[in-house]
């Protein structure tokens, strides 16, 4: 079916429940290989701890790139205990960038055939105007997608 998948997380609910449903997906094809990513956002799309209503460069000081880096980890921690909890082994990778482009550039360099995401992490005035990380993998990426929605 799959070999290796990636799982995407942003700390939201959704994004625990793409985690969930991996971790089932593991457990019917148990030699798939899974990654969990999150990215430390240099835009202000889909930055959760920054504010605004276009998608430009963030110009982040080192200490800002610190405290980016440091949230994405905690973002990322959660999601990898998902998979811990179930007893399943996972990769985990930060990386930093615009979330959608880096996403689908991680994922074209390793292979990836499958991703899930969550179908959105921030709340609706921001999806409004800054549109969807989820849309944006869906546009660059070949591969399958599977898009959890809001419980």
């Amino acid at each position: 079916m799959f070999n290796k998948v990636l799982v995407c997380t942003d700390g939201s609910e959704t994004a625990i429940g793409a985690a969930e449903y991996a971790v089932e997906l593991k457990k019917i094809f148990p030699a798939v290989d899974v990654v969990v990513v999150s990215v430390a956002s240099t835009t202000l799309e889909a930055c959760d701890i920054c504010v605004g209503a276009f998608e430009i460069p963030i110009d982040h000081s080192d200490r800002m790139n610190a405290e980016l880096k440091h949230y994405s980890r905690l973002k990322l921690e959660r999601a990898v205990s998902v998979f811990e909890a179930a007893g399943q082994k996972v990769t985990s990778v930060l990386l930093q960038g615009d979330p959608g482009t880096e996403i689908a550039k991680y994922a074209e360099q390793e292979s990836i055939d499958h991703i899930i995401i969550g179908s959105r992490g921030m709340g609706a005035l921001g999806r409004m105007f800054l549109g969807s990380v989820a849309q944006k993998i869906l546009s660059l990426v070949k591969c399958t997608v599977t898009v959890i929605k809001v419980r």
